[in-house]
């Protein structure tokens, strides 16, 4: 009974409680959908990405479905030194198709 109790709380939480589709980027939850989006694609570009800390970082809507967020990650580099670069990325909400489409990432 508790494991349909949280699969029905889980299915509202992720459909906004009926107010959009998931995949809108009219979606209340959106924002935080793009850090974990923008964090991921920052990561995929890391040597130690199981490394990575994001402190502070802020996303904003740029643009029509798309978020950016200039800041910093906290990582490993090859030698096992943690370093602290700065980044400017973005990522793009794709309604049509119902996904994420990684942007761009210039390192500062």
């Amino acid at each position: 009974m508790r494991i349909a109790l949280a699969a029905i709380g889980a299915t509202a939480i992720l459909s906004g409680c009926g107010d959009n589709a998931p995949y809108s980027c009219d979606n209340r939850y959106i924002n935080s959908m793009a850090v974990v989006k923008i964090q991921d694609l920052v990561k995929m570009n890391l040597k130690a990405p199981s490394t990575a800390k994001f402190p502070g970082m802020k996303v904003e809507r740029i643009g029509d479905c798309v978020w950016g967020a200039t800041s910093y990650v906290d990582s490993q580099n090859g030698f096992g030194a943690t370093i602290r670069t700065g980044f400017f990325a973005t990522v793009i909400m794709d309604e049509e198709n119902q996904k994420w489409v990684p942007g761009k990432v210039v390192w500062r």
